[in-house]
Parts: structure tokens; C-alpha cells; sequence
């Protein structure tokens, strides 16, 4: 694995992306999570982007850092100005400098759910479900008149029908 440093020459790093190109490498980046912090242990964010992209490019991408509330590192992109590498060769001049644009976004805290007005609608509900049981202590047929006197009378129609069509018929 080969690495980029700034405080190599810029002839060395040169001859480093052209030796990645050849192997149809792919350039890495790794940014710890906590910034200013020296700990071996420290978990890291990669990001990769084919190097031959950064070298048509003349060294120059865009990386994008995702943090939270406190400046943490959540994740890391990059990307270069040409999407695509096309095979284009590119004067020792052009890459002697990194020419990086830096974004930084910071994630944004969501809704927090109000769960006390919702525990106080499922009590308020859960009363007026009490109170609602309690109320209606009426008899069977006091509840169901509207459904038992329908029936009732289409029987009574129906009896009346037969008996009219027995007379009919003697």
C-alpha cells in the first residue's frame, strides 16, 4: 500500500499516483473519527475513489465530512471534478499541489416524540372507555328494538301471505 503525504515532495507523490494508475489502484483516505486525537485505537472513516480519476482530475476533489452535534466524524465521501477516468495524461506541473474543497455537514437532531400528551390521550381514552361501559345498563330489548321489530314484522307479513294464498286456492 502506498501513501500520500504532504510532507513528501510533490515529484514523490507524483510518482506515487502515476504507480497506483499503472496498478489501477484506488486512492484511500482515513480520517479518525475524533479529530486532534493521537490514539492508536481510535476508530477511522474511509473513503475510496479510483486513482486514476484523481490524477485527470490534477489532484483536485471534494471531500464531504458528516459530523454530529459534538464534531464527531460520522462518514466521509469524496469525489473528483471528472466522474470517469478517459485514459488523458497530465503534465508534472498540474499535479504538484492538492487542490481539496472541504464540506462539512452537520447532522440535525429529529423530531422528539411527545409522549406525555399521547400517554395523556390513552388515559383520557382509556376513562372514557370506564365511563361509556357503565353508562348504557339497559335490557337486551331496550338495546336491540330497532333490529328485532323489523324482523318481527316481515314474519308477521309473511304469515299473512300465506294464509292468503291457502284461501285462494280451495
Amino acid at each position: 500500500m502506498m501513501s500520500l503525504r504532504d510532507s513528501l515532495p510533490c515529484w514523490w507523490n507524483t510518482l506515487l499516483i502515476r504507480a497506483l494508475i499503472r496498478k489501477g489502484g484506488m486512492y484511500r483516505i482515513r480520517v479518525p473519527t475524533k479529530v486532534g486525537t493521537t490514539d492508536e485505537n481510535m476508530p477511522y472513516v474511509s473513503t475510496f475513489m479510483r486513482a486514476c480519476a484523481l490524477y485527470e482530475s490534477r489532484l483536485s476533489d471534494v471531500l464531504t465530512l458528516n459530523v454530529d452535534q459534538s464534531g464527531n466524524i460520522l462518514s466521509i465521501s469524496a469525489t473528483t471534478y471528472i466522474p470517469y477516468c478517459t485514459g488523458a495524461t497530465v503534465s508534472d506541473a498540474a499535479l504538484s499541489n492538492f487542490n481539496t474543497s472541504v464540506e462539512i455537514i452537520e447532522t440535525a437532531s429529529g423530531p422528539v416524540p411527545d409522549t406525555q400528551s399521547y400517554m395523556q390521550k390513552l388515559e383520557q381514552e382509556k376513562v372514557e372507555k370506564e365511563k361509556g361501559a357503565q353508562a348504557d345498563n339497559r335490557s337486551f330489548f331496550a338495546k336491540y328494538w330497532m333490529y328485532i321489530v323489523p324482523v318481527f314484522f316481515l314474519l308477521i307479513l309473511s304469515n299473512n301471505m300465506d294464509s292468503g294464498q291457502e284461501g285462494r286456492g280451495q
